[in-house]
């Protein structure tokens, strides 16, 4: 029951991990535990919009502020994605909105640049954080804390399209109308550089904003993976100083070599530094794309940094799904195992025996309490058969009680007696034979399905010894009360209740077979004359000794002598004619006049009795009290003269 029941967990869990949406990355999307947006978060947002204005325009190409991304936009829409509330309020969007606008406008006057491409491009970067928000952000927060494969195809055209190329129209008119004949030129500029820095630097500004949370929650940092991709950017940042272009290729390699060993976030990571790291070594003179037009080494650069990220994004989403798949199946494991450690110490704890059968009663698997019930140790039963242990008589109940289980009576109560090796004889137990045996009760129910059509069973026993001598104790109590409730007191023999219900069936089997039915009144001749002499002690000796006698005259299976009143007995013949009813009146008379018990006030000095009689055949119509009216009738005349036998005519 216990492998039956994990195994069939493990296999719904399975089900559920196949039906639910998986997740394709890993990045720490849920919401940060440091509350709101508030002013320390808006100075962190500032700060980097100015560091990533600074690093993008600082490094422009031209008096045309080629540059190969522009990463200003990732970090303030990777900050309203971690808000802790539900969605970000239009107030805190707002807020970074601001924020980093001016940011971007303190970039530009440090860089001594302030103009009106400044100032246009300020502003594109407040209206694609207001594009991507409205787009990216809320959509993706209200699917929950999973990225699916919509939710990312919605980042890169939202991020990596539309709001870039919001912002490139923005800026592209607006220099348009200063400079004129500037607009394609600009557009293509801003919307390329604004694009792949968001694609670029958005999941890396989320992983990067995920480690305060995590160092709060007490997650480690892997400092071994850290320390791998440090090394391996810096061997690359050597190689790109000294090496050709041929070195480029490295760098997509580089990248999904990262997300194989350290894994998706390190590449992320990666991604981002590696794309800062190549434009500062270009715009410093070294690498293979220093010498170039600056047209050319612009397209290079963005061509491998695209090559990057092409490389970097399907392998950590692959690599992503993988892992969560394994984490899942991780953690379904070891629940799974500590269900079966649970459920094994329950089973072991159990007074009850636990066992799992074949359908041929093969024991496969038998819990410690067998010792104690059986007498055997549990190992020494596996491989045995339950059919040893139940007594005969039970064998071919509890067979087919096992073949008849199925979905239509998935379980089956049994009681039946089990051998019990080298124990005392169980509670209420007193044969011999019976001193090897217990009574149990086995509750038996299907456990699993295995391959092949083999059905395993479960079985709980339980030892119901003393239960079951309790029951019949109660029983032998319950014939004794419903003895002392119909038998007189006195005498021994029936009462007159027992006398009344005898009479009614005896009088209804009479009808059904056709049978003579006979009826004795007998009564003691001056019987008060007698206590009032000798004294009522007395006269229950002489009561006792004449009921014995009465009852002794009823020796017939069908026969019934009983006291109906103070001195009066009823004696009922069942088949018996009027002559034979005569005859055992008789010999109740004669019997009673051999007591020889002294009775003065009689003619004959002994106690003497008078008897009616009564005998027919039953009639429809007539009922049992007719019979008995007509014996005390004669009775009655019998009465008249002391002694004497009456049959009624």
């Amino acid at each position: 029951m216990i492998l039956s029941r994990s195994f069939g967990r493990a296999r719904r869990d399975q089900n559920e991990l196949r039906r639910r949406p998986l997740s394709v990355t890993d990045l720490p999307i849920r919401p940060a535990a440091r509350g709101a947006v508030g002013a320390g978060a808006l100075l962190v947002i500032g700060f980097a919009v100015l560091c990533a204005t600074l690093l993008s325009e600082g490094l422009s190409f031209s008096a045309y502020h080629l540059t190969a991304f522009c990463p200003a936009a990732a970090i303030p829409l990777a900050r309203l994605l971690r808000s802790s509330t539900a969605l970000p309020t239009r107030g805190q969007t707002l807020r970074v909105i601001a924020v980093s606008v001016s940011a971007s406008l303190l970039a530009f006057m440090l860089l001594e640049r302030l103009n009106w491409f400044a100032l246009f491009v300020s502003q594109g970067i407040g209206l694609d954080i207001a594009v991507a928000t409205w787009l990216v952000v809320l959509p993706w927060r209200a699917l929950g804390p999973r990225l699916r494969p919509f939710s990312i195809g919605r980042l890169m055209l939202v991020g990596g399209v539309i709001g870039p190329l919001a912002e490139g129209l923005w800026v592209a008119a607006g220099c348009a109308l200063v400079a004129p004949g500037s607009f394609v030129k600009t557009l293509l500029i801003i919307t390329m550089a604004t694009g792949l820095g968001n694609v670029l630097f958005f999941p890396a500004c989320l992983v990067i904003g995920g480690i305060p949370a995590q160092r709060a929650k007490g997650s480690a940092i892997r400092w071994r993976r850290l320390i791998l991709t440090i090394l391996a950017i810096s061997v690359f940042a050597l190689l790109f100083i000294d090496g050709g272009v041929s070195v480029l290729f490295a760098g997509p390699t580089l990248l999904a070599a990262i997300a194989v060993t350290a894994g998706s976030r390190s590449a992320y990571v990666s991604l981002a530094v590696l794309s800062a790291m190549t434009v500062m070594l270009s715009a410093a003179g070294f690498g293979p794309m220093h010498g170039e037009a600056i047209d050319l080494r612009l397209l290079m650069m963005q061509g491998f940094l695209l090559a990057c990220m092409g490389a970097a994004l399907p392998v950590t989403i692959a690599l992503s799904r993988h892992r969560a798949v394994l984490r899942r199946w991780r953690r379904r494991f070891h629940q799974t195992l500590q269900r079966e450690e649970r459920y094994r110490i329950l089973a072991e704890m159990s007074a009850d025996m636990i066992q799992i059968l074949r359908v041929d009663g093969t024991i496969l698997y038998a819990s410690h309490a067998a010792e104690h019930l059986l007498g055997r140790h549990a190992a020494a039963l596996v491989g045995g058969n339950v059919f040893d242990w139940v007594h005969s008589e039970a064998q071919g109940d509890m067979r087919r009680a096992l073949q008849g289980l199925g979905s239509e009576i998935p379980e089956v109560t049994i009681e039946a007696r089990l051998r019990r090796d080298g124990r005392e004889a169980a509670v209420g137990l007193k044969s011999a034979d019976e001193a090897q045996y217990f009574w149990a009760e086995m509750r038996i129910r299907v456990g699993r399905r295995m391959p092949g059509g083999v059905v395993e069973y479960v079985m709980v026993t339980r030892d119901i010894s003393a239960r079951r001598a309790a029951e019949a104790e109660r029983a032998a109590d319950l014939v004794r009360l419903g003895a002392l409730a119909h038998t007189d007191k006195l005498t021994g023999l029936p009462n007159r209740r027992r006398f009344d219900d005898a009479l009614e069936r005896a009088w209804y089997c009479a009808v059904r077979d056709d049978l003579m039915i006979g009826l004795l009144v007998i009564d003691v001749d001056r019987f008060k004359a007698y206590n009032d002499r000798f004294g009522h002690p007395a006269g229950d000796q002489a009561l006792r000794r004449i009921g014995a006698v009465i009852g002794e005259a009823a020796h017939r299976p069908g026969d019934l002598a009983a006291r109906i009143g103070g001195e009066e007995f009823a004696v009922l013949l069942l088949g018996a004619s009027a002559p034979g009813a005569k005859l055992v009146a008789e010999r109740i008379a004669a019997a009673v006049a051999d007591l020889r018990i002294w009775h003065p006030d009689s003619a004959s000095s002994v106690v003497s009795v008078s008897i009616g009689i009564e005998s027919r055949r039953p009639q429809s119509g007539s009922d049992a009290a007719s019979l008995f009216e007509r014996a005390d009738q004669a009775l009655y005349q019998a009465k008249r003269h002391r002694g004497s036998i009456v049959t009624a005519g």
